[in-house]
């Protein structure tokens, strides 16, 4: 332990990751200035309450270090407030590619393979997702090198689209809804994602429908078939986001099949590096 901290001199932040399963040891994300890397021996309670300046935390952090498998470790040029922009962007990327379940508890300024190390309470760390009863809502993903790959080739491009507020209103309703309490939330939450989008007020169901199915898929059979699931799931996402009848598990698949929906259209902008216009999606439906 004490070899890791030496070797860890540079105060960094290094963002937690709760929950990732990949078999890739250390990745390189953002041309050597952010790197995805795993973590040895992170610390247990105890050792957080000796090496945290604000000791009061070890128990909330505490309780997620068994599942603290990788980190992303940002580089020391960066300011704060990149450094945090840049860390929530791979994130984001990663769950919008993969919709891998993981949460991002803390960032500290040194490793989370180190600070078992610490004794004299000088690790500085940072609470972001602090989401102890977060609900799993399907099975666990395996995140791979060609996954990483995508996160890394299109980051440029995330972060651009992020001046837009409605790419980031979509963004932040994908990355962040199972953080909410209620299952309707949820749903609730991904549906202003897509519709901030679109940017439709009126004819909500037929308009969304046309729009998404026109971009997710070529003409003919599979168009029309999304065309429909679409309309299908709106109809559905009024019944829960309005309070009406349905049961736990309709609900837990509309959330599942809606994210999967916001997850298509958010990289497929990404890749494109635009949000379609009204012409450009015009153009799809009709010509």
């Amino acid at each position: 332990m004490a070899a890791r901290l030496k070797s860890d001199p540079e105060t960094t932040w290094h963002f937690a990751l709760v929950g990732l399963k990949t078999d890739v040891e250390q990745f390189d994300l953002w041309h050597s200035l952010a790197f995805l890397q795993k973590v040895e021996d992170a610390p247990g309670e105890i050792e957080l309450a000796g090496a945290l300046s604000q000791p009061h935390l070890f128990g909330a952090l505490g309780r997620y270090s068994a599942a603290m498998t990788y980190e992303i470790r940002v580089t020391p040029d960066m300011d704060d407030e990149l450094a945090f922009s840049f860390a929530w962007s791979m994130v984001a990327l990663l769950r919008a590619k993969t919709l891998v379940e993981i949460l991002v508890p803390a960032a500290a300024d040194h490793s989370w393979s180190a600070i078992a190390g610490i004794k004299d309470n000088s690790c500085q760390v940072v609470v972001i997702e602090d989401v102890p009863f977060v609900k799993r809502l399907a099975d666990a993903v395996t995140v791979n090198e060609a996954d990483l790959g995508w996160v890394a080739a299109h980051l440029e491009a995330f972060m651009e689209l992020r001046s837009k507020p409605e790419f980031q209103l979509a963004a932040e309703a994908l990355s962040g809804h199972q953080h909410q309490t209620s299952d309707r939330m949820m749903a609730a939450m991904l549906w202003s994602g897509i519709e901030a989008i679109f940017g439709i007020n009126t004819e909500l169901r037929f308009r969304l429908a046309t729009m998404i199915a026109a971009l997710l898929e070529p003409r003919g059979a599979a168009r029309r078939s999304m065309y429909r699931r679409v309309k299908r799931l709106y109809n559905v996402r009024s019944r829960i986001v309005h309070g009406g009848k349905a049961s736990d598990e309709e609900i837990a698949e509309h959330i599942v099949e809606v994210r999967a929906l916001l997850s298509g259209l958010l990289c497929q902008f990404v890749e494109g590096r635009k949000i379609p216009s009204e012409t450009d999606i015009e153009k799809l439906v009709f010509e």
